[in-house]
């Protein structure tokens, strides 16, 4: 098996802007695998600054533990876990190690993890720091409606608050 580690920077359409600074793109570590058939599987990460993950610390881990990816024969997800510890460099790994899976067997990731009816499900949106009207417009587009405009009487679910802007966000 070959690897490839790359970095990225995916540029934001605005400014992220939260409590601590603003940001204008993300920057990424891509892993690819490539299996000696031509299959191709890709995996991301950005890493958890605030656990000190950079993005070249991720690609260190990664080029630390390729002598045991490119040997190939031995590699799956269980020496995976073994050989690096939870974070961004494990996740970009694993995902491109279950794209790659994926299609090798002609088949779907969410197949391959046991799921028969997978659905669509919102865990979790962070709107950015924002004036209110900008974050009410932001809510909108993501289909997210501030309560005030809602009918009470109207179905709500995934309801979240922010106590310091005064808005309350409902999913349709």
């Amino acid at each position: 098996m070959q690897m490839r580690v790359d970095t990225e920077s995916w540029a934001y359409k605005v400014p992220f802007r939260v409590s601590r600074g603003a940001e204008s793109a993300l920057d990424v570590v891509v892993v690819t695998l490539t299996d000696s058939h031509g299959h191709v599987g890709r995996g991301e990460a950005a890493g958890v600054d605030y656990e000190g993950e950079t993005v070249p610390y991720l690609c260190a881990q990664i080029e630390a533990i390729r002598p045991v990816i490119e040997r190939g024969a031995a590699f799956d997800f269980a020496s995976l876990a073994a050989l690096l510890p939870s974070g961004g460099a494990r996740n970009a790994v694993d995902c491109a190690l279950w794209d790659l899976t994926a299609k090798q067997r002609r088949t779907t990731v969410w197949h391959l993890a046991g799921f028969t009816n997978p659905r669509r499900l919102t865990t979790s949106i962070t709107t950015a720091a924002a004036t209110r009207r900008m974050m009410l417009g932001s809510a909108v587009k993501t289909n997210l409606v501030a309560n005030e405009a809602r009918s009470p009487t109207a179905p709500r679910k995934n309801v979240s608050s922010n106590a310091a802007s005064g808005i309350g966000l409902t999913r349709d």
